[in-house]
């Protein structure tokens, strides 16, 4: 009963120790101040000594309340600051970069915009520019370059980056056109719903709970680059990267029952069958050789087989997400695509030439892919390469140039 009530006390005291630190502060002052109301003696050592006590117990309770204060809201005032600085940043940027002419703004650009269809190099244009402005922004600020314990740097990257994707959207809107979340959207396939920032995917289930469901994550998640796994469009697709492959089903009943890492061995990919990189590749899945020396990636899709460009990702997206494939490879193929995150296998129909896309990737190293987490997302944005011409009107003091 003892430890009960001392326990209670202390939880009481971590609980409201601001409050009560800041009364007894004052409290300690008053009395110090009625002690030596009218007193114009010589004051005996007992009272010096007594009114020392009192202001040093002040000084302390005082020095308490406001370290508590501060370990309860200097995070959210940091984030705060941070959301602040690189929206500021990201809105100014982007209304200069919209005063310019197409013309001028596709010359930025440059080949970036090529390898898009033709009807949608204006608006990716837009957003490449958007694109770079977030990271100027990321840069400007220099998120990350802080010193947090682990769960504290968790905390602050996780609310730092829902705000970001919270800000300037209107309610009910997934990412209102122009928004920090539009950008991510278009470029990266940050889904405001759906992304965990732990750098694992959230898996599709049919529920209609409302708990917290990032505890379900299971399979480690990444971004890489939108390669080409084949040539179906040349104009976006000229050439098929070697160490990338795309399996392509119109009913995932062929392969029900089978296992991601048996359709891979068994089944020859749309295109690069017989080549060393392909066996070199399936070697390693015989052999369990997944993580090194990097992470066999795979990816998951069902869509329209005409909206199909050969890229593994939208022609427009800069980066994409993988699942690991050492995490699914011994899953069931429709359990690896539900798993993923990424496509619901259930909603494959024939009528609309639905098709199940797996493509599989491997990096040749380390720095080819990042973990879907924000402080990798973070970090990956604030060095992105900006070209020059672009940096020169994000950071233009005054604008329009004189």
């Amino acid at each position: 009963m003892e430890q009960l009530s001392s326990q209670t006390l202390l939880d009481f005291i971590n609980q409201h120790g601001v409050t009560i630190s800041a009364a007894a502060s004052l409290i300690l002052f008053l009395m110090q101040v009625a002690l030596d109301n009218g007193r114009m003696e010589k004051r005996s050592l007992g009272a010096v000594v007594r009114s020392f006590v009192l202001i040093c117990a002040a000084v302390l309770t005082m020095g308490y309340a406001i370290y508590g204060l501060y370990s309860n809201f200097e995070q959210k005032t940091v984030t705060t600051r941070a959301v602040d600085s690189i929206g500021n940043y990201y809105d100014r940027c982007s209304e200069r970069i919209a005063s310019l002419s197409p013309e001028r703004q596709r010359e930025l650009v440059g080949e970036r915009a090529s390898r898009v269809r033709a009807d949608d190099a204006e608006w990716v244009t837009t957003y490449l520019l958007r694109y770079d402005c977030l990271s100027l922004a990321m840069r400007a600020y220099n998120v990350g370059g802080g010193r947090h314990m682990v769960a504290e740097g968790l905390a602050h990257d996780a609310s730092l980056g829902a705000r970001l994707l919270a800000r300037g959207s209107v309610a009910g809107e997934d990412a209102s056109e122009g928004t920090i979340a539009d950008t991510l959207k278009a470029m990266m396939g940050i889904d405001r719903e759906e992304f965990t920032g732990l750098g694992r995917s959230l898996p599709i289930v049919d529920t209609q709970s409302d708990r917290m469901r990032y505890t379900e994550a299971l399979l480690s998640e990444y971004w890489a680059p939108n390669i080409c796994a084949e040539t179906v469009n040349t104009d976006i697709c000229p050439q098929r990267w070697p160490r990338a492959w795309a399996w392509r089903f119109t009913n995932l009943g062929d392969v029900r029952g089978m296992t991601l890492g048996q359709l891979i061995l068994e089944r020859e990919p749309a295109e690069g069958s017989g080549s060393l990189q392909l066996e070199a590749m399936r070697e390693r899945l015989r052999t369990g050789s997944l993580r090194d020396p990097t992470t066999l990636l795979v990816r998951f899709q069902i869509f329209p087989q005409r909206r199909y460009a050969g890229t593994v990702g939208r022609p427009e997206a800069q980066r994409v997400f993988f699942s690991s494939l050492a995490e699914s490879a011994e899953l069931e193929v429709q359990q690896a695509f539900l798993l993923s995150g990424m496509s619901d296998p259930n909603e494959q129909s024939t009528d609309d030439d639905s098709t199940a896309f797996i493509w599989v990737y491997e990096p040749q190293t380390r720095r080819e892919y990042t973990r879907a987490s924000w402080s990798d997302l973070f970090i990956y944005l604030s060095r992105r390469n900006v070209e020059a011409p672009v940096a020169a009107i994000g950071n233009a003091h005054d604008w329009p140039p004189g």
